[in-house]
This record gives structure tokens, sequence and C-alpha cells, in this order.
């Protein structure tokens, strides 16, 4: 079985806290009714059109409009299957994610297979980790600037058993939450570095060259998570601006 971490890993809206600093997948019902619900609407559209394109060729002898309907019928379907294939890939997998004693370790489990496969960064192997923004959008505005909700979205760089180097990102929402995750690295000595912009795709390419302060010796005193209404959002750390 061909593993992508990544893929297994940013859908963090799937993703409930266990207990301690363990995150999980497991149990999320809610989400698959979704996908079904998702992929129930494209194709309820789709079988209107094909309804809608006999009923104008056998009762109506009608061809022009024949195209236009094929066409909508291909996108509909298209669109339904590529995006609710990639999701049933996401819920058909069992991923913990945990921070304990001995590092930090991602576990995916093939549910049709059991087949395993687990990431694991010892504590001794993490080079550094980032501490940069990341958001949730509260009441999105189409032409203004809308309601977001500020947190933290960890950037860990270490290198696996395997001697492979990587780079492992993490959002979290609830600031507790990221207090502990920073206590655990503390205590073990990671260095802790700080970027006041979001690192949406950052890669392990560009880690290094982000802009970013140690923490909390060069930052003092920061929210670690907060809301702001009506105020431009932070900039990506290449520079973009992903949100108003």
């Amino acid at each position: 079985m061909k593993f992508n971490f990544n893929e297994h890993y940013n859908f963090e809206v799937f993703y409930t806290r266990e207990k301690d600093l363990t995150y999980s997948n497991c149990n999320r019902m809610k989400e698959k009714g979704c996908v079904l619900l998702f992929f129930a609407f494209f194709y309820c559209i789709l079988a209107f059109l094909i309804g809608w394109g006999i009923y104008l060729y056998f009762w109506k002898s009608l061809i022009w409009p024949l195209f236009l309907i094929g066409f909508g019928a291909l996108f509909f379907a298209v669109i339904g299957a590529a995006v609710g294939i990639r999701f049933l890939d996401i819920l058909n997998h069992e991923v913990t994610i945990e921070l304990n004693e001995t590092g930090f370790i991602q576990t995916i489990t093939k549910l049709k297979t059991q087949e395993t496969k687990e990431l694991h960064l010892a504590y001794e192997n993490i080079e550094s980790v980032t501490l940069g923004r990341f958001l949730y959008v509260v009441t999105p505005r189409r032409y203004s600037i809308g309601t977001y909700w500020i947190s933290m979205e960890l950037a860990i760089k270490g290198v696996t058993r395997a001697g492979k180097m990587v780079l492992k990102r993490l959002p979290l929402k609830n600031p507790d939450e990221i207090q502990l995750w920073i206590n655990q690295f503390q205590q073990n000595n990671i260095t802790i570095y700080f970027t006041d912009t979001l690192i949406k795709d950052l890669t392990l390419d560009d880690y290094d060259n982000i802009n970013k302060v140690k923490y909390p010796e060069e930052t003092g005193d920061i929210p670690l998570a907060y809301k702001t209404v009506e105020k431009p959002a932070p900039a990506n750390w290449d520079g973009k601006r992903i949100y108003n």
C-alpha cells in the first residue's frame, strides 16, 4: 500500500482529541454521512439531467439541447466522483496523531486490509518546531473582511527512524492544547520558533528560509489564539494574501 502521510494529515476537521495529546479520526459517522449526502446531491442532479435529455429526445424530438445537457451531466459526474472518492479515501483510513514521552507519532491504518504505517519523530531527532498562524473563518464575507479565529499551526522538522528528514504540520485551535504541546517540546529541550504569518503549504525546502524568531526568548508573551473582527488576516509565509 502506498501511503501519503500529508494527505491523511491535513484534514484536521476530521480529527478529535481522544486523551492527553492523542488525536484520532475514528468514529466520525457524521462526516461519512456528509460524504454520502454529497454523493446523493450530485447524482440526483445527474439523474435529473439524463432524464430531461431522454424526455427532450423521445417526446419533443429536440436534439440540440442534448449537447448542453450532456456537458452538464459530464461535469457533475466528474466533480462528484473526484471529490467524493477523495473524501471516502480519507475516511477509509484510521489515523492517529500523538505527542507522548518518546516524541511525535503518526499512524495510518487502511481499514480494508489492516495495513499500517507509522511515522515517528523521536525528540532527539527533532531539529526544531515553528509556531505559525492558522486561520479558521468564523463569519465569511464576499466583499469585505470577515470574522476570524486565529490560532497556531505547528511545523515540526525532524528525522524519522528511516533517516529521512521530514516536515510535519499540525493546526491546533484551542490555546490550552497549544500550550500543552509547547510545554512538552520545552521539557525535551526542543528549539521553538515563532512566525506571525500563516504557514499554509510550507515545505521542508522553505522551512529554514521563513522569517522566524526564537520562542519565547525573542517574542515574549504572545496570544496563542485570538478572535478578530473586520481586521486583515495575517499574510502567508510567502507573502501571499490568502484572506482579506
